[in-house]
């Protein structure tokens, strides 16, 4: 039950999150939004394969995997994808900010549209360098000792998931979580040694934008190391022990399939905490959605504005 309303909420929220910034000029024109849309994608793919990860689980011990093969193909691939997806999401995000931090005036020139095409290289890329290998090697296949057919690798394919695990595994998620987490502590030591200068100049506005900036980085890193951290050693763990009995691999599966849906509930949370603009647009969403079902909202006629700016 606890699963499946983390399901429920991660959707409605990523999806609201989503709206909200898609709906308004002023939010999806900002570079920081427009990989805060993508990472709702993200997250909200991940919800939504959510229960077909849960099936394929070792958790549900030696059960047949009775869903068919192309629901096995489909699920963990998207699964993967999005997980090496948002990885380099983060840490694209916490490079942009670094950038804006120690060059502003140059960063400044780096628009909507480029974060467009970022966040569109990083779907194809991750796609081409990680996500063909899973489709492409995952398959039913019957255990010869229990009988149970479970969804996994093919045994064709063996040799290319081992060149994989050992290459491509750590290139595309040991190394972006390790830099997520040296580049994340140098922004926000900047950020602080920036608040510290402004601040003792009197410049309060430019101390409230460092202040969110540290907020928002920290919360954004903070998820990210919840969600994915325990990923990345049950990766590393599975990889070298298996189904060793010197660890208890369910416990484990559990925790970190638990830790990955919390993080992406939080996400859209966070990103309305971290922006009071993105904030006040969902709750403005939230007011129009609540007041729909009085006879205001059915006649009140909604305002167009004229010059292509949010009203």
């Amino acid at each position: 039950m606890f699963i499946a309303f983390m399901g429920i909420f991660c959707i409605a929220a990523n999806l609201l999150t989503l709206i909200v910034i898609a709906r308004k000029r002023s939010l999806y024109t900002k570079p920081f939004n427009v990989v805060l849309m993508s990472l709702c994608v993200s997250d909200l793919l991940s919800a939504i394969i959510s229960p077909l990860i849960y099936y394929r689980s070792p958790v549900r011990g030696g059960r047949n995997y009775d869903l068919p093969e192309f629901v096995c193909k489909i699920s963990i691939t998207v699964d993967h994808w999005t997980t090496i997806a948002t990885m380099l999401h983060i840490l694209s995000f916490i490079i942009m900010r670094l950038a804006a931090v120690a060059k502003p005036y140059h960063f400044k020139k780096f628009t909507a549209k480029h974060a467009a095409g970022l966040v569109l290289g990083i779907w194809s890329g991750t796609f081409g360098s990680s996500g063909w290998i899973k489709y492409l090697t995952l398959g039913l296949a019957r255990n010869k000792r229990s009988g149970v057919i479970s969804c996994r690798p093919l045994k064709k394919w063996l040799t290319l998931v081992s060149q994989y695990n050992t290459y491509g595994v750590p290139t595309l998620l040991y190394a972006p979580c390790s830099l997520v987490i040296v580049l994340s502590v140098i922004t926000t030591v900047l950020l602080v040694r920036r608040r510290q200068r402004k601040l003792a100049r009197n410049e309060a506005a430019f101390v409230m934008d460092q202040n969110r900036a540290i907020v928002q980085v920290s919360l954004i890193v903070a998820s990210f190391l919840l969600g994915y951290l325990p990923e990345i050693v049950y990766r590393a763990l599975y990889a070298s022990l298996g189904h060793s009995r010197t660890w208890n691999i369910y416990a484990f599966d559990s925790a970190r399939f638990i830790c990955l849906r919390i993080s992406e509930c939080l996400n859209p949370i966070f990103y309305n905490i971290a922006s009071s603009s993105i904030r006040s647009a969902t709750a403005e969403l939230l007011q129009r959605i609540s007041s729909c079902g009085s006879s205001a909202c059915r006649t009140t006629p909604t305002p167009v504005a004229s010059n292509g700016v949010d009203s």
